[in-house]
């Protein structure tokens, strides 16, 4: 049996055209181009087809196309032994691909979910903070560490603990990063923390510096420690996992001889950028079809075949049974996107 996913969409998308809807497939001015408008009459109508098709567009080929922030948790169901997945060698599946992370070179594991308290200080006003915190290697930066969050009263500050050196004692430092909404923190060191110094955060506003490492995180939850805490284990990219961006899958390595192993039947949770940065261009010419569709079918229907009074009034189409009824996508439309169609498994 595939273990149970639960998807959780961490940080939406960004528009990618000025004046559109985050997940937009298309320009105002691609369709403007395409019907050789003059005056901008239209403009905000244009604009509310070209969300509406964009939409039409996901249904068709289910899937979500602009790039997004997702968390998935995978539930294994268990048996008594061997404790693993059973898919075993196969890589696991995100629920969102391709992957638009980047890749990790740090060669070490993420730090754990940091540790956070509020010490005597002159803040004004009280604050929740959300922090995330990575490793620093001499030859990059890990992923960020699942987040923490803490409120913070008046006259207190926040401060984060150094997350302890790594095993290997490649660590070189760590980064932090701080924000006051989920997942949208941004650096608040100039350089590297020394491992084993803590972080207080100064009264004043929080530094407007880099955005969260673009890297997949994958945890495993459920790992009992020596002295018998449960706790979440991150892996390693590049020793403890491996990642197959353009299928959306992630594949358990065994970290001495880098094969592909089992992954273990703990909960897993994976943290990455699903979806494209840049709509493909099947993708955004098959919405600008559809809004020049809808132009043209709003004192007509273009899809009307032929039309008869008798009996009285029977209409004939060209695709489908008429708006809104089955296989209603015009054909050369539906040519262009069925390379990015997800096939549904009833």
């Amino acid at each position: 049996m595939t273990p149970n996913v639960v998807t959780t969409v961490l940080s939406a998308a960004t528009p990618e055209f000025a004046g559109g809807k985050s997940r937009d497939l298309c320009s105002l001015e691609e369709v403007r181009e395409e019907l050789d408008l003059g005056d901008r009459r239209a403009d905000r109508w244009l604009q509310k087809q070209i969300t509406n098709e964009s939409e039409t567009v996901e249904t068709f080929c289910n899937r979500i196309f602009r790039a997004q922030y997702y968390q998935d948790h995978f539930w294994p169901f268990r048996d008594s032994v061997p404790r693993k997945f059973e898919a075993d060698l196969l890589p696991l599946q995100l629920a969102r691909w391709p992957i638009a992370c980047g890749t990790s070179h740090a060669g070490i594991a993420p730090p754990r979910r940091p540790s956070l308290s509020a010490v005597a200080g002159s803040a004004p006003v009280a604050t929740v903070f959300f922090v995330r915190i990575s490793y620093v290697t001499s030859t990059g930066e890990t992923a960020a560490s699942l987040e923490s969050g803490l409120a913070v009263g008046p006259g207190q500050l926040l401060q984060v603990a150094s997350p302890v050196q790594d095993v290997g004692d490649r660590a070189i430092g760590w980064n932090c990063y701080i924000g006051t909404s989920p997942n949208k923190g941004t650096l608040q060191n100039a350089s590297p923390i020394s491992i084993g110094q803590d972080l207080t955060l100064p009264a004043a506003e929080l530094v407007p510096g880099h955005a969260l490492p673009d890297y997949v995180l994958v945890v495993e939850e459920g790992i009992k420690a020596p002295d018998g805490t449960i706790s979440a284990r991150p892996l390693a990219e590049g020793v403890d996992f491996t990642v197959n961006a353009e299928e959306g899958q992630i594949i358990r390595l065994h970290p001495l001889s880098r094969h592909a192993r089992s992954w273990s039947s703990w909960p897993l949770i994976i943290q990455y950028r699903g979806g494209f940065d840049e709509v493909p261009h099947p993708v955004r010419m098959a919405t600008v079809e559809l809004v020049k569709f809808r132009w043209f079918a709003r004192k007509r229907d273009p899809g009307v075949k032929s039309e008869n009074v008798e009996g009285i009034y029977q209409a004939d189409y060209w695709l489908g049974t008429g708006p809104g009824g089955p296989a209603d996508m015009p054909s050369f439309v539906a040519d262009r996107l069925d390379r990015y169609r997800v096939p549904v498994i009833a």
